[in-house]
């Protein structure tokens, strides 16, 4: 479960939990502004200095953060992949040869010979040569900010 804890524009912190009573906090925190959010989840600690009204739609938005445990989980759930590189990443076999080598086994060989290739790996991307680079994890966790980022996004247009 994430942990998020709230910077208001009067100096105070709220922490909210799956339990926090929004209307407490409305009725308490009228005409605030939200000026930094932080954001725990797994090993991972993220900081996102926006501003956001406070009141329920965003207390809302931030509550369904909540229930993710992994920076992979709140990838996988955007609806849009927002060029970022931890969805340029395949699984490392024999399919990903024939979808982007068939017929070329000459640049298969040069990508791979001058890449940074594992045997052992599961993923495999493109480096910024176009060579081959391995990884047994997604690196999800590279790109973080910009994920929580575009996830909060995604939420309140959806609103």
């Amino acid at each position: 479960m994430a942990n998020i804890i709230l910077h208001l524009d009067n100096g105070d912190t709220i922490t909210l939990t799956n339990k926090t009573d929004h209307e407490k906090l409305l009725d308490q925190y009228k005409n605030t502004l939200i000026t930094k959010v932080e954001i725990t989840i797994g090993d991972i600690k993220e900081t996102i200095y926006e501003t956001y009204s406070f009141d329920e739609d965003t207390l809302e938005v931030f509550d369904n953060l909540l229930y993710y445990d992994t920076i992979k989980e709140v990838a996988t759930n955007l609806d849009d992949t927002h060029d970022l590189d931890c969805f340029n990443y395949y699984p490392f076999d024999e399919d990903f040869f024939k979808l982007f080598y068939e017929n070329k086994p000459y640049e298969a060989a040069r990508d791979t010979h001058f890449g940074k290739v594992n045997w052992n790996d599961k993923y495999v991307t493109f480096d910024g040569y176009h060579w081959l680079k391995t990884a047994n994890e997604i690196p999800y966790e590279d790109e973080a900010q910009e994920i929580l980022s575009y996830w909060i996004e995604e939420e309140f247009e959806r609103r």
